[in-house]
């Protein structure tokens, strides 16, 4: 058996999908059944095999106590965890794998790490600058995978991803992947930042290939398909549904005032203006994946809208 924490994110739903397609017997924590039908219908998988568990993750003995066999299984093999979580939900779903002796996938973000010199491009190992100009995710993110490390320094068998945007279908998701799709999507300003993205569906497949593979134990590895500006993402969005391009910037002192009135949704704004490029070369040394085109992934959002969502203007 398989169990997905964060199934309700364009990560964690992509994910389910291809272990379904795989034949995998999941267990998914906390899962909204509508919003499983709805991609299970677009991409034509059968629902099977799947168990859902309501979790508590921040109570230890919610979690601790999940047990294989009342899931009609003989072991939890893997652990995917692709939720943004506090410390202390981490820690318990660290100390799970570790009971349970299961291989952890954590799935985290680009954001956990460093920043670069300016135009240089961050790797594995550019070291984090915990400033001001941190958003309050990034640094939930990196103290996450910090629980992570910490597990592994204990003997966790574990592969910690850090993913560059997913692009995918959003529906009604709300993790930080799906705002900030749905920023640029609807967006009438051009947004000014450079950002790593990955097609939902390559790091859904990637996840499952280093869980697989040994090299890829206990090593941060970047997920990045493309670095691009927001704007040529923008502008393939515009063009792909057939509506008018952004036209002008969103500038900086209206960043500052979304900022102050809206306090936590203006990080996603924020963000979206930064430059920020990663080097995804370790990925590739032991994988050598070919991602998919940033056109395929946008037709899939925009396939997606027109066949289950009347909301696009």
């Amino acid at each position: 058996m398989v169990l997905l924490i964060g199934a309700n994110t364009i990560k964690g739903i992509h994910l389910l999908l291809n272990l379904l397609q795989r034949g995998e017997h999941v267990c998914v924590i906390n899962i909204d059944n509508s919003l499983v039908d709805n991609y299970l219908e677009y991409y034509s998988v059968e629902r099977r095999n799947i168990v859902n568990i309501q979790v508590d993750l921040s109570c230890y003995w919610d979690v601790v106590d999940i047990d294989p066999h009342i899931l009609n299984a003989e072991s939890i093999d893997a652990i995917y965890y692709c939720v943004d979580a506090d410390i202390i939900s981490t820690r318990n779903v660290v100390r799970l794998a570790q009971k349970t002796n299961a291989k952890l996938c954590y799935i985290g973000s680009t954001e956990a790490i460093g920043f670069a010199e300016h135009g240089q491009t961050a790797d594995e190992q550019t070291p984090w600058q915990p400033d001001s100009h941190r958003t309050v995710h990034a640094k939930m993110k990196f103290f996450q995978e910090m629980e992570i490390w910490r597990g592994i320094n204990e003997g966790l068998q574990a592969v910690v991803i850090c993913a560059g945007i997913a692009i995918g279908p959003t529906s009604s998701l709300s993790d930080r992947d799906a705002q900030i799709v749905e920023t640029m999507r609807t967006s009438k300003c051009y947004l000014e930042g450079v950002n790593g993205f990955v097609d939902a569906r390559d790091l859904a497949e990637i996840a499952m290939a280093m869980v697989n593979n040994e090299k890829c134990y206990n090593k941060r590895i970047i997920v990045v398909g493309h670095n691009m500006k927001f704007a040529e993402l923008q502008n393939i969005f515009a063009d792909t549904y057939g509506v008018q391009r952004p036209q002008r910037a969103l500038s900086s002192k209206i960043i500052k005032t979304i900022r102050n009135v809206f306090c936590r949704k203006n990080e996603v704004w924020q963000y979206c203006n930064e430059e920020h490029t990663y080097d995804a070369q370790r990925l590739q040394s032991v994988l050598k994946y070919e991602f998919r085109p940033i056109g395929d992934s946008i037709n899939n959002i925009v396939n997606y809208i027109k066949a289950k969502r009347t909301d696009y203007e």
